[in-house]
C-alpha cells in the first residue's frame, strides 16, 4: 500500500535524523498511522522505539504490546523481541521457566524464517537450557546458521561448540577459525 509506505518512509527518515534534527513525535505519529494499517514493520519499530527509549521514556509495557502485536502477525523481528523481553523476565520475573519457554517458543517461529538474531538465541536457549532441554548438537546447528549469516555471537560460540567437542569430534582448526571471524 502507497499509503502506508509513505508514512513509514517518513518515520523512518526522522528517526535517521541526527538526534538534534529529529522530531520523534512526527516519527512515532507516523508509525502509529501505519501500523493502524497493518504495517508490521511499522508496528515493530514503535516496539523498538518504547523498549530502547529512543527518543521517548523508555516504557516495557508499551514495547510488549507492539511486540505482541507484531509477533502475532508471525512478523520475525517482534518474535525475536519478543522473545528478548520474555528471556529477560519480563511481563513476570517469578515465572521465569515459563517466560524462557514462550521465549524459545518465539525465537524458534522466527529462526525457521531465516531471522539471523533468532538463530543465534534458539541456539543459546539450546546452549543454556533455558526454554529448550539443554542440546549441544542443536545448539552448534543454530549456531552455524546464524554464523553464516554474520552474527558474531554465534560465530564465538561455533567456535567454543568445536573446541569443546560439542559436536563429538574436537576441531581445533575450526575453533580458531570462528574465533576469528568473531574478533
Amino acid at each position: 500500500n502507497g499509503e502506508v509506505n509513505d508514512l513509514v518512509a517518513l518515520a523512518v527518515v526522522e528517526v535517521s535524523k541526527p538526534e538534534s534534527e529529529r522530531n520523534m513525535e512526527m516519527a512515532i505519529k507516523a508509525f502509529k498511522a501505519a501500523a493502524n494499517k497493518g504495517s508490521p514493520f511499522a508496528i515493530h519499530s514503535l516496539g523498538l522505539i518504547y523498549v530502547e527509549g529512543f527518543g521517548v521514556e523508555e516504557d516495557k509495557e508499551k514495547a510488549f504490546s507492539y511486540f505482541t502485536l507484531g509477533a502475532e502477525s508471525l512478523f520475525p523481528p517482534s518474535q525475536n523481541s519478543l522473545g528478548n523481553l520474555y528471556m529477560d523476565g519480563y511481563p513476570d520475573s517469578a515465572r521465569s521457566f515459563y517466560n524462557y519457554r514462550k521465549a524459545a517458543k518465539l525465537y524458534e517461529s522466527a529462526a525457521s524464517n531465516d531471522h539471523k538474531y533468532a538463530q543465534f538465541n534458539i541456539g543459546n536457549a539450546y546452549r543454556t537450557g533455558k526454554g529448550k532441554a539443554k542440546d549441544l548438537l542443536k545448539a552448534h546447528s543454530w549456531f552455524e546458521k546464524a554464523a553464516d549469516q554474520g552474527v558474531p555471537e554465534a560465530m564465538y560460540f561455533l567456535g567454543v561448540s568445536y573446541e569443546s567437542g560439542a559436536t563429538g569430534v574436537r576441531n581445533e582448526s575450526a575453533a580458531f577459525y570462528w574465533y576469528c571471524r568473531a574478533a
